[in-house]
């Protein structure tokens, strides 16, 4: 009995103990790896969502090693700002649109061109393809440190409206659009009638509210996500909306090779889950919008199409003429496209032709 009187009190003694010093706990990582981007952090976000679809690999296949933290909501500062943080090596990785890009590579702004990736799975090609390491590799010999990882498809951009409904072009005439930074959309807004009116993503609620802007070049998700005060939207397609990782050159070459490859990898698998997981927001999305919020949606049939379609070879003129390099750009641009074709074009066949 005095043994277990004596058992029972160590077991007591070593309870304590473990009360007070807290739960065992991992040792602690040897790297962190900080993420940031401008959007939600609610439920269904698109960036989000594909940041923790990066942190989760990363984290996991590194064996802890590596501590992955997402600061959303633009706690690192707009586009511009957290590349800047990039560049001088206080921030790991950024989340861009071409937009946050376009300050420190204008001819990025290429991949904007409208209505050249006429759906989902051709857009979707297009983001494997050599071209992006081509343009990434510029952007990091130009700046010394903001390397090109990857690239996800969060959606199309689309015309979508507060007061006019838009069906052909010339219903845009004289609407203020909203667009990002980017003299590229800029130009394309105003080569199609309206008046480009350029406003950082946190303010454009209110300026929808107030009138300000009349309408935006986004997806029905952020929409919907939002509550965007609109009521009409023109699924254009006109461009489809790449997320792109940007990431410190120095830190990420501080890493043993093993841990740069489970960097890599992760982004990689990060950006083909926002590519599959855009598929099944759009749907949920527009659903969305036309039974919450009263939205009416217009899919335009290929004579409305048209009226849209003389501002692409617009656009391309305009491209090749407005940078030094842009004539170069426009034929990495043109090549990457032939290569989605030729991707495309090989991989449907083999179901139609048995």
């Amino acid at each position: 009995m005095k043994f277990f009187r004596i058992l029972g009190l160590v077991v007591a003694i070593l309870g304590l103990v473990t009360i007070i010093a807290g739960p065992q706990t991992a040792a602690a990582a040897e790297f962190t790896m900080k993420m940031a981007h401008v959007g939600s952090a609610a439920k269904f976000s698109k960036p989000h969502e594909a940041l923790l679809a990066i942190k989760d690999p990363i984290e996991r296949l590194s064996g802890g090693r590596i501590e992955v933290q997402i600061y959303p909501s633009g706690q690192m500062g707009n586009f511009r700002e957290s590349l800047e943080m990039v560049q001088n090596n206080t921030l790991e990785v950024a989340m861009t649109t071409v937009g946050g890009i376009a300050a420190f590579f204008p001819e990025f702004q290429v991949t904007d061109l409208p209505y050249h990736l006429s759906n989902e799975y051709v857009a979707e090609w297009f983001s494997q393809s050599p071209f992006w390491a081509e343009i990434g590799a510029a952007v990091l010999k130009k700046t010394g440190n903001i390397r090109w990882m990857g690239a996800g498809r969060g959606g199309y951009r689309h015309f979508i409206t507060t007061k006019k409904q838009v069906k052909v072009a010339s219903d845009l005439k004289g609407v203020k659009m909203r667009t990002i930074n980017s003299d590229m959309q800029q130009e394309f807004v105003r080569s199609l009638g309206a008046n480009p009116t350029p406003v950082p993503w946190g303010e454009v609620y209110t300026s929808l509210s107030t009138g300000v802007v009349e309408g935006i070049k986004n997806d029905c998700s952020d929409i919907v996500t939002f509550k965007m005060p609109v009521k009409y939207i023109i699924l254009d397609s006109h461009v489809p909306i790449y997320d792109f990782i940007w990431i410190s050159d120095k830190w990420l070459k501080s890493l043993p090779a093993d841990l740069q490859r489970v960097v890599a990898e992760g982004i990689r698998s990060g950006m083909r889950y926002e590519d599959n997981y855009w598929k099944w927001a759009a749907r949920n999305f527009r659903s969305q919008f036309a039974k919450k919020m009263k939205g009416k949606i217009t899919v335009p049939s290929q004579a409305q199409m048209d009226t849209f379609l003389p501002a692409k070879e617009h656009m391309r003129k305009w491209f090749s003429k407005q940078y030094p390099d842009g004539e170069h750009w426009l034929k990495k641009f043109d090549a990457g496209l032939a290569w989605t074709d030729d991707k495309v074009n090989t991989e449907y066949k083999p179901y139609i032709t048995y």
